[in-house]
Order: C-alpha cells, then structure tokens, then sequence
C-alpha cells in the first residue's frame, strides 16, 4: 500500500487464507497429516498420527480453484484494492483428517493422539474469509474439491516420502538403501 500511495504503483492487496496444494511443507496441518498418513502406509511409523488441536475451524482454499481469480484480480480491481482471498468455507481440522484416513490406503485403524508440542499458546477456534468483495469485483463462486486435495497431497507426501526414504534394495549380496548411501569404511 506504501508503493501506491507514494509512487502510483498499480497494485492490489491480497489477504491469503489458508491456500493448499501438493508440494507443501509439514508446518501446515493437512500436509502434516498426509505425510504422516504416508508413513504408516509404509510401515516407516506405527499406526499413530499425533496432530495439535483438530477442533478448530479454517477456512481452507485449494489452488486449483482459486488460482484463476487471483490470476484476475489485478486485471479488474483498482489499484490499492484490498481483498480477502479465501473460500468463505470453513472445515474442521478433525473432519479434513478423518476424510484424509478415509482416502489413504492404510488398512488398519489409526490411533489420534494429540501432541501438546503441537498445540499453539492461542488458536483462533475458526478463521474464516469474508470474501464478499473478492465476489463483487471477480463474480468468482468458490467450488473446492477437498477429497481431490487431500489425494493430491497424499500423492504429493507419497513420492516425497519415497525419495526421502528409499526403500532398501539387495546390491550384490549386500544390503544398502540407495545411490546415496554412506560408503562403508
């Protein structure tokens, strides 16, 4: 807003709710989750997933749905515009990690334990984006696929997890677990 007040720079403010995609990290919850979910799967982590609170309330965007409105925006809004940019839907964390379990391929039940290293000194009990600007100046409906995301982001940890921790291979009548393996002294 500095820019465009002091130098006319064509700008507009975007206020990002929780946006998700595959290729995330551990520190946003559903990531965390996938990626633990893909270790049990493996047998790399027994059947536990510790979480913080999944009582809370997010509002949570996929990409895919809003990437072509936040593509937009500086096309039709005007310069020093502020805008929320969310999905004006609001999920449980606890509802996003069982709909998680629900889509995984693990086949034994999986214990939920919290973690109180994971919980947070104050957690709003819900965030949700009032998008009503966004949707007057774009006419953008929010249409997330949640179950899609969710088996985006179990794909997504899937792979990454095997890349982290390849599984062991026989080399010659010698066990090592990749290319990548310390050189034995």
């Amino acid at each position: 807003m500095q820019y465009v007040r002091a130098h006319k720079v064509q700008a507009v403010v975007t206020r990002f709710f929780i946006h998700l995609a595959p290729r995330g990290v551990e520190a946003l919850a559903l990531h965390e989750f996938a990626r633990q979910i893909t270790l049990i799967e493996r047998g790399l982590q027994t059947p536990t997933l510790h979480h913080g609170d999944i009582s809370t309330r997010r509002d949570i965007t996929d990409i895919v749905d809003s990437a072509p409105v936040v593509a937009c925006l500086a096309e039709v809004a005007e310069s020093g515009t502020v805008v929320n940019v969310g999905s004006n839907i609001s999920y449980t964390m606890r509802d996003l990690l069982r709909r998680a379990i629900d889509l995984s391929d693990v086949t034994s039940s999986i214990e939920l334990v919290t973690d109180p290293s994971r919980l947070r000194l104050y957690d709003e009990k819900v965030v949700m984006a009032d998008i009503t600007k966004l949707k007057s100046i774009t006419g953008w409906q929010p249409k997330p696929d949640m179950d899609n995301l969710i088996r985006l982001l179990l794909d997504y940890w899937r792979r990454e997890v095997a890349f982290r921790q390849p599984p062991e291979r026989l080399d010659s009548g010698a066990r090592v677990s990749s290319s990548r393996a310390k050189p034995e002294l």
